[in-house]
């Protein structure tokens, strides 16, 4: 599941931030298939602070996982393009921050926790017919 859209990109920090990462050949088109790869990985990327803790993938995304997602993305692309700037380098470092928070319980998504669905082994017994009790005597 992909945490964040083009749009939330362009939501959050405009149509300018998004040609500056996402402007590959200097064309005035956006890559859209950069900026797709980009959210994707992001998304896989924060998938893996996620499991175990949350059943993946998720129904909905939390508003918070998809700042981070287009965070990560917008930090990678501008990697991608040879250097990101100290403002999306911060970011991306307080992204990693905040998903190790999550990872470790500390902050905690709004969203419901892993059900356990074992198929494992398990037993039943019926009520305890000899004791100590009943064999006294004996």
């Amino acid at each position: 599941m992909v945490y964040a859209i083009e749009q939330a990109i362009i939501d959050r920090y405009g149509n300018d931030a998004l040609y500056i990462v996402a402007d590959r050949d200097k064309d005035d088109q956006l890559d859209h298939l950069a900026i797709e790869h980009a959210l994707a990985d992001a998304s896989a990327h924060i998938d893996l602070y996620l499991t175990g803790r949350y059943t993946l993938p998720l129904s909905t995304p939390s508003a918070l996982l998809t700042r981070l997602c287009v965070d990560i993305a917008i930090y990678w692309l501008g990697e991608d393009r040879g250097g990101a700037s100290e403002e999306r380098r911060k970011r991306f470092e307080d992204a990693e921050k905040t998903l190790a928070k999550i990872a470790s319980g500390e902050v905690k998504l709004m969203i419901d926790a892993p059900t356990s669905n074992s198929t494992g082994i398990s037993f039943s017994a019926s009520k305890r017919q000899f004791s100590r009790q009943s064999l006294k005597g004996f």
